[in-house]
């Protein structure tokens, strides 16, 4: 017994021993393949970064090869976005070939197009041959431009004294029926079930959460009741204050889970009040010229069932952006030339069209993205428009067996030196 006793005790010790060790094993190794695919991830960002910076050097550089091309063959979206940065596309440089391009008869091709030599010479594989692209996992980075979207801290700006304090700027009141325009499109008509009021309320309660004073502010110089009054019970009130993220969102009374998924694309935090239609969703591209077409004097109103019509102006558009460095007048007439109205002053048109300096913003706002008040004798459509960037979104993604790191960063490229290049959001997750 005495040795049966002895037999069974050491059996318990040395199962204990091996569970604790392989459940530290697999925390160890869970930890390691972590950092592996933090560091990926990293990598990616930074690719992306250098991609961004190399094609503003390329497009400088070949914008007259560029301009004689055809329209279909060029784009302003960034290359970042076009051709996301992986480690199968280096790879496949690395290796001379690019993975998925093979010939009709399902044949990999080389760089002139024909068919690889049927005899390679013989490779000894007892010979380890060097890979200098096994990073142990794989990475891919892609980038965005938030000056294609709704910027939500256009509710942030002063409001006009001389009407009290419940008196928005006129740029405030257009980027309210702006998004109350964006929330009528097709894709948002399933959540206020044909009720159009509804949306009204919550584009005033969105307004009302930034803006500095009290009321809300049903329409220009019309107060509708006390802000606080929508909260309720709530332990918060309105925050009076620019926007942090697009997040704070679902702070706001009448915005909940299913409306932020939807409205989350076409908002950020970062720019001014213009939007780069060269780069914007179609949803947001058709609130944006049906809010045209309807508070422009001489423009025609836009039917948005009248696809005809709807599918013209967005051709007309897309031609104008299709070129090496679109410029907001370009743009603007070619909606105008459409829907009528006038597509900007002569003065708004050379401010648009010029080249920033050095150091100097590519539009108008602070250097935390804070919108900055509209130059002074700067009117008409063209006013409304951008085509440059400054603000991007990196997404970049690390992945290491079955453990995954996806990093989000928000970066400022005011400045003509990467090394400048201020990084206003990060988050790992």
């Amino acid at each position: 017994m005495l040795v049966l006793g002895s037999l069974l005790i050491i059996s318990t010790i040395v199962v204990e021993f091996a569970y604790n060790a392989h459940i530290a094993y697999d925390v160890a190794a869970t930890q390691r393949d972590r950092l592996r695919a933090e560091y990926l991830a990293q990598s990616a960002a930074n690719l992306t970064r250098l991609a961004l910076r190399s094609e503003r050097e390329l497009r400088t550089r070949f914008a007259s090869l560029l301009s004689q091309l055809g329209s279909s063959e060029v784009t302003s979206d960034p290359f970042c976005k076009l051709f996301p940065i992986s480690t199968g596309i280096l790879q496949g440089i690395g290796q001379g070939s690019l993975p998925g391009l093979t010939n009709a008869e399902g044949e990999t091709e080389n760089e002139s197009g024909e068919k690889p030599p049927e005899e390679n010479p013989p490779v000894d594989e007892t010979e380890e041959q060097p890979d200098l692209m096994n990073l142990g996992g794989d990475f891919m980075g892609s980038c965005d431009t938030e000056e294609r979207k709704i910027n939500l801290n256009a509710f942030a700006q002063p409001l006009l004294p001389e009407g009290g304090p419940s008196a928005p700027t006129a740029s405030y009141e257009d980027q309210k029926n702006l998004l109350y325009t964006l929330l009528t499109q097709p894709e948002f008509e399933k959540l206020f079930e044909g009720k159009r009021e509804k949306i009204r309320d919550v584009v005033n309660a969105i307004a009302d959460w930034a803006d500095a004073d009290d009321q809300i502010n049903e329409a220009l110089g019309i107060a509708g009741g006390y802000e606080e009054s929508l909260y309720g019970d709530l332990d918060y009130k309105p925050k009076n204050g620019r926007y942090l993220s697009p997040q704070e969102l679902l702070l706001v009374p009448g915005v909940g889970d299913d409306l932020f998924r939807l409205l989350e694309p076409h908002v950020t935090v970062y720019g001014d009040n213009k939007i780069n239609l060269c780069q914007g969703d179609e949803a947001l591209i058709r609130a944006f010229l049906i809010h045209y077409s309807q508070t422009t004097p001489g423009a025609s109103p836009l039917n948005p069932e009248d696809e005809r019509t709807m599918g013209a102006v967005l051709e007309s558009v897309r031609l104008a952006c299709q070129q090496p460095t679109p410029q907001p007048m370009q743009v603007a007439q070619a909606i105008s030339s459409v829907l009528g109205g006038s597509p900007g002053s002569a003065a708004t048109a050379r401010r648009s069209a010029r080249s920033p300096r050095r150091g100097e913003p590519s539009e108008p706002s602070d250097e935390a993205g804070s919108p900055a008040p509209a130059a002074t004798g700067a009117s008409g459509l063209v006013s409304r428009i951008s085509t440059q960037n400054r603000f991007y979104r990196i997404q970049a993604v690390g992945t290491v067996g079955e453990t995954e790191v996806r990093i989000l960063t928000v970066i400022d490229t005011q400045t003509v030196d990467p090394n400048l290049w201020k990084t206003l959001y990060f988050r790992a997750e």
